[in-house]
């Protein structure tokens, strides 16, 4: 599951909004199930890329573990290798058909696993690589260690993952330093139990 949250604003600070430029921006929350299968989830992403950038999206958003699969037991199963060179195709095809994406990933380093949102603006630059702060009982993963806030096509943004919206202060505070936009990207385990029964019914 992918949204968009677009935060409230009081009064003066919609007056003061409005002496600003106003930037528009097409973000699709994109619908998308997920395999085990890191090339093939990499295959379907760039070609969604390249569909919605026809559309006239300027940010693709992508739910959570959405390149990799949302896996429940002790250990994430794909390699850093794996992981990075399908993000690498991802911030390739964001450069070509100038769309930035927002994707859920995982992010292997010194042998720790982190639940994360990779963020790649529209000219393939990776703008922000966040880690799920509170997680929900992923035993593979180590929590995050920093708030997301980033500049994403002109408007101040930040991101959270799934159970992090428990916890307000992810939101407050790049609110506070003027986010617009917060993306928020989960998985619907229902989904991830049904591919589990189908992986498990091909072996």
């Amino acid at each position: 599951m992918a949204r968009v949250i677009l935060l409230l604003m009081t009064m003066p600070t919609l007056r003061m909004l409005a002496e600003e430029a106003t930037v528009k921006l097409k973000v699709a929350a994109v619908q998308f199930r997920s395999s085990f299968d890191v090339g093939q989830n990499c295959e379907r992403m760039v070609a969604q890329l390249k569909r919605l950038a026809g559309e006239g999206v300027q940010v693709a958003v992508f739910l959570e573990c959405a390149l990799t699969g949302y896996h429940t037991g002790p250990s994430m199963v794909p390699s850093a290798a794996e992981i990075g060179a399908a993000e690498e195709r991802v911030r390739k095809a964001c450069r070509d058909a100038r769309i930035a994406a927002l994707i859920g990933s995982v992010y292997k380093i010194n042998g720790r696993s982190y639940d994360a949102a990779v963020v790649f603006d529209s000219h393939g630059e990776l703008i922000e690589r966040y880690g799920k702060v509170y997680l929900a009982g992923e035993k593979w993963a180590t929590p995050g260690n920093h708030v997301a806030y980033f500049e994403l096509e002109g408007v101040p943004s930040s991101v959270i993952i799934c159970h992090d919206e428990r916890y307000p202060e992810l939101v407050r505070l790049p609110a506070s330093k003027g986010a617009r936009i917060i993306y928020y990207i989960s998985v619907n385990l229902d989904c991830v139990r049904s591919t589990s029964l189908r992986r498990t019914a091909r072996r």
